[in-house]
């Protein structure tokens, strides 16, 4: 198992450029930062939904495709964190009746080409897919499974349709954030995609999916402690994978 705070903290050193610091950043982070030679950047905390706004504003080209989550459903956009960092496209939240209107106002200005759209109908409507055809985006897909697990899964095989290498998993809890979110720039390093697992078991869609890649893995990387993933679950793991 890997801790995730340092495992993103390693990720970064090996990318070198700049640490981008939101909100309350501690201490510890910064001075890490400062230590290897990282050029800090910092940004007031604001609205989630804005500030995700911002940050896609300031890439430095136009992207053809955009994710947009709902921003309640932590985990689904946990699993697009790790696509976004492979692909560059930005992730942008929303509420899940209607497109919230600073993301409305970004897509508009960037003009992306496609949307992808994370989780079922349940989580983000088809009123949100309405509002962003209404907007020009010309081709609106979903990434989503019957469960948190089951739409990581779909957006893990989105990322390696775009190039990610399904031979480097990370396993990160889907039932709370802080890991599989540091997690996400572990990925950038090691290529593979964010599946979830909860703290107990390993759900049935994660399970299937590196069954399906029985003898093709180079790792499974577990992020967390015990109480994040527990010992139950790395042997569930093991057992797949044998």
């Amino acid at each position: 198992m890997l801790d995730s705070r340092r495992s993103a903290l390693d990720a970064m050193r090996a990318g070198g450029g700049t640490a981008l610091l939101i909100g309350e950043v501690g201490a510890e982070a910064a001075a890490w930062a400062r230590a290897n030679g990282l050029t800090i950047e910092r940004r007031p905390q604001r609205d989630p939904t804005e500030l995700a706004a911002a940050l896609a504003r300031d890439l430095p080209h136009r992207p053809e495709r955009v994710i947009v989550t709902r921003r309640a459903a932590f985990a689904d956009a946990l699993a697009g964190a790790a696509l976004a960092a492979h692909t560059g496209w930005p992730v942008l939240f929303t509420d899940a009746a209607q497109l919230s209107p600073a993301t409305a106002k970004v897509i508009r200005e960037l003009r992306p080409d496609r949307v992808h759209v994370l989780g079922g109908i349940e989580t983000i409507s088809d009123d949100v897919v309405v509002d962003l055809i209404a907007l020009g985006v010309r081709e609106v897909t979903r990434l989503a499974g019957k469960d948190r697990a089951a739409t990581a899964v779909a957006i893990a095989d989105e990322g390696i349709r775009q190039g990610m290498d399904p031979r480097r998993p990370v396993i990160a809890t889907g039932w709370n954030f802080p890991d599989a979110l540091a997690g996400s720039a572990l990925t950038r390093g090691v290529g593979g995609p964010i599946l979830l697992a909860h703290p107990r078991r390993l759900p049935t869609a994660t399970a299937a999916w590196l069954a399906a890649r029985r003898g093709q893995l180079d790792w499974a990387i577990v992020l967390g402690g015990d109480s994040a993933v527990s010992a139950d679950v790395e042997d569930q793991l093991r057992d797949v994978l044998r």
